[in-house]
């Protein structure tokens, strides 16, 4: 019998013949009480970080903005109702666990800089096991490694204004000429 969420969120094939669909869903999005997080501040966090991964529908070319209300994981074509998943092609692809908690993951990141979220402090703090909290370390690098392009461009673009008369070097130029 297999399970179909990771961690504390468990259910067994057999308890999901037990009892009707809607309680089974009840039961799958109510939060751990004893968890001192606030999962809507958290999914806010989580939706922010799904908009910088845009969807364009293939048939209009426009990017998708709908959201289908009883399918919060889908966004659909205002023109032609094409739908699509919003964690397709994201590090969010395939997650297990509430969306909630990888946004408490990247704030958590954040908070702890310089030093490091390891897979046991997010085990610990979200009652996770340790695979489940490995692959969402793991999820938070990806998202990391994603941005760093746009990020170098940010820091370079800032750091043009913020020293105008001052020319940065091209890149990948050697520096130890320029220094002597």
């Amino acid at each position: 019998m297999g399970t179909e969420r990771e961690g504390s969120y468990h259910v067994s094939s057999s308890f999901r013949t037990q009892i009707g669909h809607s309680e089974l869903e009840e039961e799958e999005t109510q939060c751990d009480p004893s968890l001192p997080y606030n999962p809507e501040f958290f999914q806010g966090i989580t939706d922010a970080v799904l908009s910088l991964y845009p969807k364009r529908c293939p048939h209009c070319d426009i990017v998708l903005t709908s959201r289908v209300s009883t399918r919060p994981h889908v966004i659909r074509c205002s023109r032609c109702h094409h739908m699509a998943s919003r964690l397709a092609a994201t590090p969010l692809e395939n997650m297990r666990v509430p969306q909630w908690m990888f946004g408490w993951c990247v704030r958590e990141s954040v908070v702890l800089h310089p030093r490091v979220l390891t897979a046991v402090h997010i085990q610990r703090s979200l009652g996770l096991n340790a695979k489940a909290a490995y692959r969402m370390k793991r999820r938070v690098q990806l998202l990391a490694s994603d941005q760093m392009v746009r990020v170098k461009t940010l820091i370079r673009n800032e750091l043009e204004k913020s020293f105008r008369d001052y020319r940065l070097p091209p890149e990948g130029t050697d520096l130890t000429a320029i220094r002597k």
